[in-house]
């Protein structure tokens, strides 16, 4: 991007101390930066994946998640509840709801089970903000930052913030440093959900479907994806995190239940026995199995039995005998 003439004056004026009190930048050895005190993990809020001062941008298709899986974020905060194997730990919540109606919002909050909640204050602005442009907006979001004490800020969702382009990459970097003032000065963990762009068919899921300016994505701390598989099941993917606590490149397997919300899939991750080990291990426990009690013992079509009989050399037990076959391996 070029800089334009008041750019420059600004930048100038900044350089040479004219603007404000001027700087002051002071160095150090990377010895003496390694020996400085860790950050105190007090400021986690819900493990590594909410941080005070930290920006977390959640992607997901429209309908697949994103608000529930906020919510249930926000509910592990407040109630300082567990949460994918992160514990909460307690403070106030700030929903700025900038897109759904009333209605939808009441039936989220109860299936999320913060109906009774006096932990979380709801902002309701359907008609959406324009926090680029309105001063006297921007300062009454400040208002309410500075009276409210929150430990957590969830906007949703981006594109109704303000009045410009999503894609306008001098727009975004504008309402990110409004935001990120705000997340320092008030020392909260700033939740982005961003919808996703429709993907080419067949392609994998990475951070180039966010919508919108990169440079929403540049300055968070944390960027994940949520991705529906089918019903009752979604992935969530880790892209970006700072700290480098987090699994980046990798995904969790979760299920979805309304009751519960969203879960961690024990089974993720855990090899599965195939069809031939399986068979194998029943005929060494239990030699002489017909092909009827091997698809009742593993649940597998017959069509699988006798594929994974053949590779196992398995034999019957009675030759030429006219009865179901009773199948046994060699040991």
């Amino acid at each position: 991007m070029t800089m334009t003439a008041e750019d420059d004056r600004e930048f100038r004026a900044a350089v040479d101390g004219q603007d404000g009190e001027g700087a002051s930048l002071e160095t150090q050895t990377a010895r003496e930066v390694c020996e400085l005190p860790d950050p105190d993990t007090s400021d986690e809020l819900l493990g590594s994946l909410v941080v005070r001062g930290g920006r977390l941008v959640l992607g997901a298709h429209t309908g697949e998640g994103k608000t529930t899986i906020t919510f249930q974020i926000a509910q592990a905060v407040t109630e300082q509840r567990e949460f994918l194997g992160w514990s909460g730990a307690g403070g106030r919540v700030l929903v700025i709801d900038a897109e759904q109606g009333l209605r939808t919002i009441k039936r989220r909050l109860r299936e999320a089970g913060l109906d009774k909640s006096d932990r979380i204050d709801y902002v309701r602005v359907p008609d959406g903000l324009s926090l680029n442009s309105d001063a006297a907006q921007v300062a009454e979001v400040e208002r309410l930052l500075a009276a409210g004490e929150y430990a957590v800020v969830i906007a949703d969702p981006l594109y109704k913030l303000h009045t410009g382009d999503s894609n306008d990459e001098r727009g975004a970097v504008d309402l990110m440093r409004v935001f990120d003032g705000w997340r320092e000065r008030f020392r909260f963990a700033f939740i982005l959900p961003v919808h996703l762009r429709k993907p080419p068919v067949g392609a994998k899921f990475t951070m180039h479907e966010f919508f919108g300016s990169s440079a929403y994505l540049r300055g968070a701390e944390v960027v994940i994806g949520l991705q529906r598989v089918r019903d009752g099941y979604s992935r969530l993917h880790f892209f970006k995190d700072r700290d480098g606590d987090l699994p980046v490149g990798s995904s969790w397997g979760l299920l979805f239940s309304r009751g519960d919300g969203y879960r961690r899939d024990p089974e993720d991750g855990v090899a599965k026995q195939s069809a031939t080990d399986e068979v194998r291990e029943l005929l060494e426990a239990q030699p002489g199995m017909t092909i009827a009690q091997l698809v009742d013992a593993t649940g597998k079509a017959e069509r699988t039995i006798r594929k994974a009989l053949k590779e196992l050399g398995a034999h019957d037990e009675r030759p030429g005998a006219t009865a179901d076959k009773l199948w046994s391996v060699e040991p």
